[in-house]
């Protein structure tokens, strides 16, 4: 973007290390930053911002040019590298399997989705996949949306779910 060049940002020498990565990947890392209380997500009328907490703030502080503290997130969905996700994983969900959960609340949390999903697909006659799919549900579990906003953020979810 001309922004960038015009403040010589792409003479960084960090700058385009993660074009690897694709956009639901960033996304993905966004929300366990922001779930994890690294970053704070402020959500307006029109608008939202995402900004340093102050629990970031001090992990930021805690590095020096020497030593950059490790800071080790979960490994969920989209944050797996793309050449080893495997579609199988999500096909073959089932309510007693609870793998890729960071602890063991998600995977209850995930099975308490999942027998909502069944409940209200009975409700209206339809298939649970009909509702949300498998992979729907394991985002929502594993991100914890607080806001409609964060919910409409993760992929397969819309404005009639």
């Amino acid at each position: 973007a001309k922004k960038i060049i015009d403040a010589q940002y792409d003479k960084l020498p960090l700058h385009g290390l993660g074009k690897t990565y694709q956009a639901n990947w960033w996304k993905a890392l966004g929300h366990q930053l922001i779930s994890l209380g690294y970053l704070k997500e402020i959500v307006n009328d029109m608008f939202r911002t995402v900004s340093v907490s102050s629990k970031g703030e001090q992990f930021l502080a805690s590095s020096r040019p020497d030593y950059q503290p490790p800071l080790v997130l979960p490994l969920v969905g989209e944050l797996e590298e793309e050449e080893n996700r495997s579609t199988e994983e999500f096909k073959n969900l089932t309510a007693s399997e609870s793998q890729g959960f960071s602890e063991v609340a998600d995977g209850k949390l995930y099975q308490m989705l999942l027998e909502e999903r069944l409940k209200l697909a009975r409700s209206v006659g339809t298939a649970p996949y009909a509702i949300c799919g498998d992979q729907t549900i394991k985002r929502i579990a594993l991100t914890r949306p607080s806001t409609k906003a964060r919910l409409a953020n993760i992929d397969g979810v819309n404005q009639v779910r």
